[in-house]
């Protein structure tokens, strides 16, 4: 498998990897792309790969190993997760806090917001 370069009927020059893809072997058929000398500057998109990412091969990646357990997702940082509202902060706002952290949304609405505030504040007590 080589390299074949092909010009366009406005002069761009391209590069494609042997064999040609059936559309573009069509184009040379018909003459709407032309046979090419590879451009003086040109450089193969494997020396590119290798000098931008020298630790690249050829070889294709290893399959995924099926037996492997499946990752999970990690816990969010400390600085991602929501903050808890203030004691002056609305009963929606604490809705909302309690819901972000787990609590049904028909428990969190059936629940005033000295209630989630003790919910809330006792299990930050605890961990």
């Amino acid at each position: 498998m080589g390299t074949v370069w092909l010009t366009g009927e406005n002069g761009a020059q391209l590069a494609f990897s042997e064999p040609l893809p059936p559309v573009i072997a069509a184009q040379v058929a018909r003459g709407i792309l032309r046979p090419a000398e590879p451009p003086a500057d040109a450089v193969s998109r494997q020396v590119l790969e290798r000098m931008v990412h020298p630790d690249w091969t050829d070889a294709p990646p290893p399959p995924p190993d099926s037996e492997s357990e499946p990752q999970q997702a990690a816990e969010p940082a400390e600085a991602d997760r929501p903050r808890m509202p203030s004691a002056r902060s609305s009963a929606a706002a604490w809705r909302a806090y309690a819901v972000s952290q787990g609590m049904p949304k028909g428990r969190a609405a059936a629940m005033t917001k000295a209630s989630l505030r003790t919910e809330f504040s006792r299990l930050r007590a605890v961990s």
